[in-house]
């Protein structure tokens, strides 16, 4: 008579190995959660008109890395009326349409791809705006400059802040904080505070990295005094030919 444990034994090991050999198969379907490729349909090349957006006039900072952007945000941030986070990256928000009859569904809503991801980053922007009960919501991501003709198509009546990252501005705007941000309020409306110097009283979330600057600096809570330079420097020759091209004095 079969041992019934053997017979259980060789079951087992026919039904794994029917388990390998499918599991190194190639797939006989497209499986749901990963969309064969397909062509373009009439719905994807379909333009939305715009639609209706609860934030009507956001400001956004245009500027490079590294050229007191995070400075001017918890600066900005420190204003009662004004609300601005960390760096949004609303660039690498985005949704996808992932079936064929997709495009068709939000064709009929008056919605393509584009209008779709503009009416996503106004839904975070004003749910930021609400969380904070503010009036005014700044987004300071440097590479919005990459972007800035398509935060203009979302957003016709948003409102820019170029930050240069010329030595005589930052300097300047270090040396006579107030005036600088007193010209930055009346840009957005809003009446001056002093508390916009003192930013290291309020509370603006956790410095970290790829959200913005994360330095001892910006965490010390002040405004720091502009470094002067240091006379004993010598510049590079190719440093010091373009810095006596843009008109700064070189010995």
């Amino acid at each position: 008579m079969r041992d019934p444990r053997m017979s259980a034994i060789g079951k087992g090991l026919k039904r794994r190995g029917r388990l390998m050999k499918e599991a190194v198969s190639p797939p006989r379907r497209n499986l749901d959660a990963v969309p064969a490729p397909r062509s373009r349909s009439a719905a994807e090349s379909y333009t939305a008109p715009r639609a209706p957006r609860l934030v009507k006039s956001p400001v956004f900072v245009l500027s490079s890395v590294r050229s007191g952007s995070t400075l001017l945000r918890v600066l900005l941030n420190s204003h009662s009326r004004i609300r601005a986070p960390h760096e949004m990256h609303l660039r690498t928000l985005h949704v996808e349409l992932t079936r064929d009859f997709t495009a068709e569904a939000m064709k009929a809503l008056e919605l393509d791809k584009e209008e779709l991801e503009h009416v996503l980053w106004d839904r975070v922007l004003h749910l930021e705006l609400t969380r904070s009960g503010k009036d005014v919501i700044v987004d300071k991501t440097p590479a919005n400059t990459l972007i800035w003709p398509r935060l203009r198509r979302c957003w016709p009546d948003a409102r820019h802040i170029v930050l240069l990252r010329h030595p005589g501005a930052v300097i300047t705007s270090l040396a006579e904080p107030e005036k600088t941000t007193r010209g930055l309020c009346d840009y957005l409306g809003v009446p001056w505070e002093s508390a916009m110097l003192d930013y290291g009283s309020k509370d603006h979330g956790t410095f970290r990295p790829q959200l913005g600057d994360w330095s001892s600096t910006i965490k010390s809570g002040r405004i720091q005094p502009a470094r002067a330079a240091d006379p004993q420097a010598e510049l590079l020759p190719r440093l010091a030919e373009l810095a006596k091209s843009w008109g700064y004095p070189v010995e």
